[in-house]
């Protein structure tokens, strides 16, 4: 008696097209926005929950607090932006261990030197 078995397709529905490429892979931006960090996954959050008014508002005070600086040759302690993430009472290693000035480096450029070069006013010749 003969089989009443449906034949096999010739390709399956559920695999991929090219054999090089696996079934799984999805586009390629995929992967980079699944990773989203977690200040971008708690903006979201606060914007689910108090609309985006609050969301634009934080981005935008973190963005702000980014942008504050000081002149040529002074380094920023980014006090502002720490306390903006809400990271000012706490202590980690990075705020004791690695701190700039204690680094063997060659001595900079002078303030003076760094501003002239900032508005573009050295570089020429010095007359007495």
């Amino acid at each position: 008696m003969a089989s009443l078995a449906f034949p096999d397709p010739a390709r399956r529905v559920d695999s991929g097209v090219a054999s090089s490429t696996p079934a799984t892979a999805g586009h390629p931006l995929e992967a980079r926005l699944k990773a989203t960090d977690s200040r971008a996954a708690k903006l979201h959050d606060i914007r689910l929950q108090y609309g985006s008014a609050l969301a634009m508002r934080i981005a935008s005070e973190e963005s702000m607090a980014c942008e504050v600086g000081r002149l040529p040759g002074l380094p920023s302690s980014g006090v502002m932006l720490e306390t903006v993430r809400g990271r000012d009472e706490t202590l980690g290693f990075s705020d004791v261990l690695n701190l700039p000035h204690e680094a063997p480096e060659a001595a900079r450029a002078s303030l003076h030197d760094q501003t002239e070069r900032l508005y573009g006013i050295s570089g020429g010749e010095k007359f007495i």
